[in-house]
């Protein structure tokens, strides 16, 4: 702020020569004036009277009289504080360490050649100086908040994944280890995605960045869901206040938002989500710990198939590392220790075996505990070993099968259906058992949505032309299965156990089941119940016309090579 942008005033200067009953009339005059200004013939300031020292000198009875005969050159300050109109009052006020004499007095002002101009009385200066605070105060808090924004912007991009905007793992850890020396209880969720390694490989990773960028979203919109975070790659985490059933309810909803499929420009894919939770403090009692407790059971639920699965330190802590799993399914793979095995199906309507489903089974592991195909498929399909497992069980299969009529159904991985060569080797395999494909049935889940339904309409529209039957299976646990059927030519669907529900005391199978038997009639496919483990299931589902059923009440699945009766038309006893 200049001088001339202050309140300045010009008020008529007196000279040297001036009298000292000038100075009273020029306060009488200038009842505003702190000081009055003196210059010399020249108009340049050469001292000033303040009103202060004025009023000292005629303050007593006989001041008047005493000064009346001194001119103004006796009385005046000869050095005069001087600011030229152009000068910057911050600048000056700022160099300026005692302002006492400024804020009684005032300054005077000049032209830039010299010449008085006028004067900042000590209101003035007061307003001037005011002002400048408040305008150096305006200027520090500007200065101030962008200094946090820059910091906050830094702190945002030091905790912030780059490709999903939601937190990184630097950024949970430190969240976790806050809530941990807070001490109320909560738990932590570590989330892996299934299928998501095919999906990227396949479609590239404008695909795969597409569903990272959807997944990390649903995740910080869900209610429930504290400090969504991606850990790197495929793998999320969040926190659920408190424990117990409520945030096992809540992990289910943020389950079921990531399974929901996702818009791409190749249309819609969706991909699996294995979970794992570990309580605070009941599970761990320190952020690391804690972690590391809700990995391992990501991992469990995982080798199983995926789902949820709460940290267990019995089962958790005793299992075998990961990677050494992998490297002994790779092995078992390429050494074909993979063996087919067979369940019955029983047809309802003759009470014959009419075929049999191939299950996969490990009975040479070399655990103590066989695994499990919920526990050994997700590692075969994530390894990308998918192909050569399927061929194995197959060829394997096919060479057991015996003279007859029964069917053999097979279960195949929807990543199997993108490839154009399926088709023919699947057939070609046939020919070399010498197998009809009237006696070959092929199994999908809807999860053939995960990949390009376009170019598995082709796929399976080839091999069904060529005779060979087609299964939707696992039907009731999926949100598309009705649309499946009108999209891919299914000539049978298999029920899935969880319909078949509990023996109730009204005696009569759930609703949806037996709507589901009665859409099966109406649109003339097959109906195939699984699970059927008691007599009054196969009771029910004979009387409400059920075409198959499956299940430990009919049979256990059992080795091919184990197998002592090869004739599968037989009567069920």
């Amino acid at each position: 702020m200049r001088f001339r942008s202050t309140s300045w005033m010009h008020f008529s200067p007196l000279y040297v020569s001036d009298s000292f009953d000038a100075v009273s009339a020029f306060f009488v005059s200038n009842p505003e004036a702190t000081l009055c200004p003196i210059v010399d013939r020249t108009g340049k300031p050469v001292g000033f009277v303040s009103l202060q020292a004025f009023q000292r000198l005629i303050s007593n009875p006989f001041g008047y009289a005493l000064n009346q005969k001194k001119g103004v050159a006796g009385i005046m300050d000869r050095n005069p504080l001087v600011m030229a109109l152009s000068e910057d009052a911050a600048t000056v006020f700022g160099s300026i360490r005692d302002k006492s004499d400024l804020l009684t007095n005032g300054l005077i002002l000049i032209h830039e050649d010299g010449v008085y101009a006028g004067c900042l009385n000590a209101l003035g200066v007061f307003h001037a100086l005011t002002e400048i605070h408040a305008s150096m105060l305006t200027d520090l808090q500007a200065e101030i908040e962008e200094r946090e924004r820059a910091e906050r912007k830094i702190r945002q991009l030091a905790d912030t994944d780059p490709l999903t905007q939601i937190l990184n793992r630097r950024a949970f850890v430190r969240e976790v280890q806050s809530l941990v020396e807070q001490g109320a209880p909560f738990m932590c969720a570590l989330v892996d995605l299934d299928r998501f390694k095919p999906l990227n490989d396949r479609y590239g990773h404008a695909i795969g960045d597409r569903v990272l960028k959807v997944l990390a979203s649903r995740l910080s919109e869900m209610e429930g869901c504290q400090f969504a975070c991606r850990l790197g790659g495929d793998e999320f985490a969040f926190v659920l206040g408190g424990d117990g059933a409520l945030a096992l309810d809540m992990a289910a909803h943020a389950q079921s938002a990531l399974l929901s499929p996702i818009e791409t420009e190749l249309g819609l894919v969706s991909v699996g989500a294995s979970i794992g939770l570990a309580a605070f403090p009941q599970d761990a009692a320190d952020e690391t710990s804690l972690m590391y407790a809700a990995d391992k059971a990501m991992i469990r639920i995982k080798s199983e198939g995926g789902g949820i699965a709460a940290f267990d330190r019995r089962q958790d802590m005793s299992d075998m590392g990961a990677e050494e799993f992998d490297k002994t399914i790779i092995g078992a793979v390429k050494d074909n220790r993979f063996q087919p095995a067979v369940q019955p199906i029983l047809d309802l309507r003759t009470h014959m075996i009419a075929g049999y489903e191939v299950l996969a089974r490990w009975p040479d592991s070399g655990f103590s505990r066989q695994p499990s195909p919920k526990q050994f498929m997700p590692a075969v399909e994530r390894l990308g070993l998918i192909d050569s497992f399927f061929w194995s069980m197959l060829n394997q299969a096919l060479r057991w099968l015996p003279d007859g009529t029964s069917f053999l159904s097979f279960n195949v991985s929807p990543s199997q259906l993108t490839s154009h060569e399926f088709a023919d080797n699947f057939l070609n395999a046939l020919r070399r058992h010498g197998i009809p494909p009237e006696r070959i049935e092929l199994e999908i889940t809807e999860n053939v949505l995960f990949r390009n339904i376009d170019t598995s309409k082709q796929v399976l529209g080839k091999i069904v032309g060529a005779g060979v039957s087609l299964a939707l299976d696992d039907f009731g646990t999926g949100y598309s299965s009705l649309s499946l059927l009108e999209e891919l030519p299914f000539n049978k669907v298999k029920l899935d156990k969880s319909l078949l529900g509990k023996k109730s005391d009204s005696g009569v199978l759930p609703k949806v089941l037996t709507g589901s038997l009665k859409m099966c009639r109406e649109m003339n496919l097959i109906s195939c119940a699984e699970g059927v483990e008691t007599s009054w299931q196969l009771e029910q589902l004979a009387t409400r016309n059920c075409d198959l059923i499956q299940g430990y009440l009919i049979g256990r699945a059992v080795l091919c090579k184990e197998m002592t009766a090869p004739d599968l038309n037989v009567r069920a006893g």
